[in-house]
């Protein structure tokens, strides 16, 4: 994920410089909101859903994918 943000930056300064269409930085500020959920989810949320999982206790795991009761929000919340 480290690449495609490094070579999209190197690629939008390289072929349009500075000067690009607001369209490509909104384009560009969009992937990397995406990617900063998508590092949250991965590293926050999971690995709590993981760790209920493998102990089996489905309450909390559950409660880790709610939107109302999980701390710093759960997927579903911050997905949609």
């Amino acid at each position: 994920m480290l690449v495609i943000l490094i070579t999209g930056g190197f690629l939008l300064m390289q072929f349009v410089g500075g000067h690009a269409a607001w369209l490509l930085h909104a384009m560009a500020g969009l992937g990397i909101v995406m990617m900063l959920i998508f590092d949250h989810i991965r590293f926050s949320v999971f690995p709590r859903i993981r760790r209920a999982v493998q102990a089996q206790d489905w309450p909390n795991g559950a409660r880790s994918g709610d939107c109302q009761t999980a701390r710093g929000g759960s997927i579903s919340c911050w997905v949609s």
